[in-house]
């Protein structure tokens, strides 16, 4: 596997180049208790009480972090294993102490929550709004009862155990730099290191911040990806992989390497053999989109809803839309249009109807789109939704 994998991956770095939410009712305490001192002292308490610590990184300009504090902070299940059971301390990433606690734990979107056991023993990294609450509450008693710290050696009271410069800098609200700049410079910083250095906490965050996924260490990272699963956690290694697989098929996409991209993807077994499907439509989808090979696109559509149990109904949609928007060749979009059909015959929502609608009647279809877009705005009312768009459609072809 080693030499596919580098021969894929030596690529020349010269190529880098207001909103209102349910509340609940306010018979009940619904605020988080968090910690008002320092980290250090958080830390202290946290192995004092036996618990284990939350850290929430927010920013006030950040719509998921207010997202999540009007809802799921407010739902009572989370809220009574949060405030009982957890030691909670929050960070602003705009404020210097939120900026040291951003670099030190990676949190390059927001939110983030980290948690360590009582033992300072980093648990697990989430990112993003947290969607299904119940499913929370259950990650939230597994930190409770049956914690597996990750396996990378981190010092969590130790908020710079070497980070270069520039990667500080980077997370400092108030500096002004440039990505490519900073790539590159993140480049030349791992490529002076000893392989065998980059495995460390500071080689990985410089990776992870800046996308570092060219030449061997692109290489080192596929070879050694279950390692770095178990070092600094599935959500962010995965992450990092997905990186990776979106440059290489643009990458691969540019010089016409079909062979080249298909052997890659042909590797996501050995990496997320769970997710091996999901992620090969995706990949695939995506080369031959950046290719405008727009019938291999479809042939993927197809070859997907033949064959998948549980397919993905509205990725499939917005690719289509995609194909709307960047093709005006009849026979491609009315093959497009067939694929949303077969679609709205397993779901006939409101988006999938308006979409085949759109499909149809740049097709010249006309006759056929009306229909479906008539069945859009029907669906589309009782379901409560704006269907002005669809009107309009309506109204532009109807009176041709």
């Amino acid at each position: 596997m080693s030499k596919i994998i580098i021969q894929l991956l030596l690529v020349p770095l010269c190529l880098l180049t207001a909103f209102s939410f349910p509340l609940y009712g306010t018979e009940r305490d619904t605020t988080l208790n968090y910690f008002e001192g320092s980290w250090e002292e958080a830390l202290v308490r946290s192995a004092e009480t036996g618990k284990p610590m939350m850290l929430s990184i927010l920013a006030n300009w950040c719509y998921w972090c207010k997202a999540m504090k009007e809802t799921t902070f407010k739902d009572p299940e989370v809220l009574d294993i949060l405030n009982n059971e957890f030691m909670l301390f929050r960070a602003n990433a705009e404020e210097k102490k939120g900026e040291k606690l951003s670099a030190k734990f990676r949190a390059t979107s927001l939110p983030v929550l980290i948690f360590i056991d009582s033992e300072g023993r980093l648990i697990d990294k989430n990112t993003g709004y947290i969607r299904d609450n119940r499913e929370f509450t259950k990650t939230l008693s597994s930190y409770l009862e049956s914690p597996e710290p990750l396996k990378a050696n981190i010092d969590v009271s130790d908020l710079d155990p070497g980070f270069p410069g520039f990667y500080l800098s980077s997370f400092d609200s108030d500096e002004d730099w440039s990505e490519e700049e900073f790539t590159v410079k993140a480049f030349q910083f791992l490529d002076q290191l000893d392989r065998s250095e980059w495995m460390d906490e500071v080689a990985w965050s410089v990776m992870f911040r800046f996308g570092i996924v060219m030449a061997e260490m692109g290489a080192y990272f596929l070879e050694n990806y279950h390692q770095f699963v178990e070092n600094f956690g599935e959500a962010e290694t995965f992450a990092h992989l997905n990186n990776l697989y979106n440059y290489y098929m643009f990458i691969h996409a540019q010089r016409g390497e079909e062979e080249e991209a298909l052997q890659l993807i042909n590797l996501l077994s050995e990496f997320e053999p769970e997710r091996e499907e999901e992620l090969g439509l995706r990949y695939k989808v995506s080369f031959y989109m950046q290719s405008r090979d727009w019938n291999k696109v479809l042939d993927q559509l197809e070859n997907h809803l033949r064959t998948s149990n549980d397919p993905q109904l509205n990725s499939i949609n917005s690719v289509c839309l995609n194909i709307h928007d960047a093709t005006s060749d009849r026979e491609i979009l009315n093959r497009a249009a067939t694929v949303m059909g077969k679609v709205t015959e397993i779901e006939p929502a409101y988006q999938h109807l308006d979409t085949q609608a759109s499909l149809l009647f740049r097709a010249g279809k006309t006759q056929k789109g009306i229909e479906v877009a008539e069945k859009a705005i029907e669906v589309g009312e009782k379901a409560g939704i704006d269907v002005t768009d669809t009107e309009y459609l309506l109204e532009i072809y109807g009176n041709r």
